[in-house]
């Protein structure tokens, strides 16, 4: 009939699929090509606070300089300039600044895999703040994560010194 419409995800147009699998590539090599770069930037001599404040504040001009293409407005009301900011510290600002802070003391690979776990404690305290219930699937992948840190922790094993085992904990 006239009123059935198709939905958008009922057929893939091949460039779709070629277009978000090369952003998919292009996001994973500049995620994981951040962690060099930061090392690098830290170790020539490049003040942290600067450093991070400049990559981040880059990115919000490139969120904005999006949205006034789209000719979208984000709301700016006293109650979403807060959780913008508590976001922004919690989730981006604050963890970014460790990674930066722990680079040049850590061996690239493995804060790279630091970051993995990311999801997996993402889950565990969803779990504890009762947002997520539980399942025995994932609290396995959880418990081989952290498995898997621990046998990265041990020094002479996955980390070259044990002065390294703080600041991967820090990353």
């Amino acid at each position: 009939s006239k009123n059935m419409r198709v939905p958008p995800t009922a057929s893939v147009r091949p460039l779709g699929a070629a277009l978000s699998l090369l952003m998919v590539f292009t996001i994973g090599m500049g995620w994981a090509g951040g962690y060099a770069l930061n090392r690098a930037a830290v170790e020539a001599g490049i003040p942290l606070l600067p450093y991070a404040f400049l990559q981040l504040a880059g990115s919000a001009v490139i969120l904005s300089a999006l949205l006034a293409i789209r000719r979208e407005r984000p709301p700016l009301d006293f109650t979403h300039l807060k959780l913008y900011a508590i976001s922004g510290l919690t989730a981006v600002g604050i963890p970014y600044l460790a990674i930066i802070y722990a680079a040049p003391h850590v061996p690239v690979g493995v804060l790279t895999l630091d970051l993995t776990l990311e999801p997996a404690f993402t889950y565990a305290f969803a779990l504890i703040l009762a947002l997520e219930r539980f399942h025995r699937v994932r609290l396995a992948g959880l418990v081989l994560g952290l498995i898997g840190l621990a046998i990265i922790l041990v020094p002479e094993t996955g980390l070259p010194s044990r002065t390294m085992v703080p600041w991967v904990l820090l990353g």
